[in-house]
């Protein structure tokens, strides 16, 4: 990414330093273009003098954030002054956040939720930001208690773990207003025991990308019942198209990928116009994602495209399917993914991690996904573990999942074979 991005100096939290400056020498970056942040900025500061500069403008790239790469190499999504400013008021706005509040960051600065959704705002409303390096669920409570804050932005599988310690609980934390979240499904019974426990605790599902700088969709607090599995509606000034394989839009209710345009969306990729060029389209945004939306404009995801599976001519979708499965009252988390299969293309695989205080086993997950959907959506191999290995903004790593799987299915076939 250094090399990528051409950058000439590179500020890193001293604990990480020395993994920096490895990273940095094979970039080709002299030695002392790799500092702590704090030695870099402490007695630094410009004094206000000489010409005055003229402002940016609004279009103007400001720093690039890299994707997840979840499904590929990594790309340089391009942030530009407009796009971060719009997702700042709209988390502003539809959060309803003001200079009374406080978050506390979990995410990582260079990740789009965390100086975007919380930062930013934080800064346009007079708010406060309180870095969390690490999270001991024990110790983020305590902190939530101690520092008064008001505003969370969290992934959907921090809520189970906040819910096992007692002191998460209203009136304790009463002054804990909003809770946000996104990028997997939030079991309709964690959702159920989060109004039981913090009934002060708005509620907000987002979803978005990194090339939207953050959100495009967000579903309200009062949305919840009436939508169960939605991500909402698109945020003020978003465009939205649900589209087929030939670009041509298709009827509400009916799959297809979704396409965003608005303020919101990137410029581009850095230094890549072929990626750009295939993203992009007229300024709409190719999401990548496989979706439905219903005649009201909220939007169901269903999948990434590129991780649907294919069995023996049939699409299912990995979202929804993980949506089904963490409805059982005994799945906290589920991760859905396809592997080769000689007969049908591909094969159904997910691991899930029982609630807790609860046990579940394969057969019952297998009956549970065939009493709610078609046959060949069941899954033919569950495995089920304490926990789902993420990335670094908290997806589920279903790379690692898949590669585990099979080289345990080839472990157990050579066995057989020596048998």
């Amino acid at each position: 990414m250094l090399r990528d991005s051409g950058a000439s100096l590179v500020l890193s939290h001293p604990s990480y330093l020395d993994g920096v400056r490895e990273a940095a020498a094979e970039a080709g970056m002299a030695p002392n273009r790799a500092r702590a942040v704090g030695d870099h900025l402490v007695g630094h500061r410009s004094p206000w003098q000489g010409e005055a500069k003229a402002f940016p403008s609004e279009d103007d790239v400001y720093g690039v954030v890299y994707t997840s790469g979840t499904t590929g190499r990594p790309k340089a999504s391009e942030l530009v002054h407009r796009g971060t400013m719009h997702s700042a008021i709209a988390y502003i706005r539809l959060l309803g956040l003001t200079g009374e509040d406080r978050t506390a960051i979990v995410f990582p600065l260079f990740y789009v939720t965390g100086h975007i959704a919380q930062v930013a705002p934080m800064m346009l409303v007079g708010g406060a930001s309180v870095p969390v390096p690490e999270v001991a669920p024990a110790d983020f409570v305590r902190l939530l208690g101690e520092r008064r804050i008001t505003y969370l932005m969290v992934v959907p599988s921090l809520w189970p773990l906040l819910l096992r310690v007692p002191e998460f609980r209203w009136p304790d934390l009463a002054h804990v207003q909003v809770g946000a979240f996104g990028g997997s499904p939030v079991p309709i019974s964690t959702v159920r025991a989060l109004r039981e426990r913090m009934p002060q605790l708005r509620l907000f599902d987002a979803y978005g990308l990194t090339e939207t700088h953050s959100p495009a969709t967000i579903l309200l607090d009062h949305e919840f019942r009436r939508k169960p599995g939605s991500v909402g509606r698109p945020v003020p000034c978003a465009e939205s198209r649900v589209v087929d394989d030939d670009g041509n839009d298709v009827a509400a209710g009916e799959p297809g990928e979704l396409w965003l345009r608005g303020p919101m969306v990137t410029s581009g990729y850095f230094g890549d116009a072929e990626a750009t060029a295939a993203a992009i389209t007229d300024g709409w945004l190719h999401t990548g994602d496989c979706v439905r939306v219903d005649n009201e404009g909220y939007v169901y995801i269903l999948d990434r495209k590129k991780d649907m599976i294919m069995r023996g001519g049939f699409k299912i979708y990995s979202v929804e399917l993980e949506y089904v499965l963490v409805s059982h009252p005994d799945i906290a988390e589920a991760a859905v993914y396809g592997v080769p299969d000689s007969l049908a293309y591909e094969a159904v695989a997910n691991h899930v991690v029982p609630a807790s205080g609860h046990s579940i086993e394969p057969a019952e997950v297998k009956q549970w996904v065939a009493s709610r959907m078609a046959g060949y959506a069941v899954p033919r191999y569950v495995r089920v573990v304490d926990a789902i290995p993420r990335n670094r903004t908290g997806k589920a790593d279903k790379p690692a999942l898949r590669h585990a799987l099979l080289a345990e299915l080839r472990a157990r076939k050579a066995s057989l074979g020596d048998a």
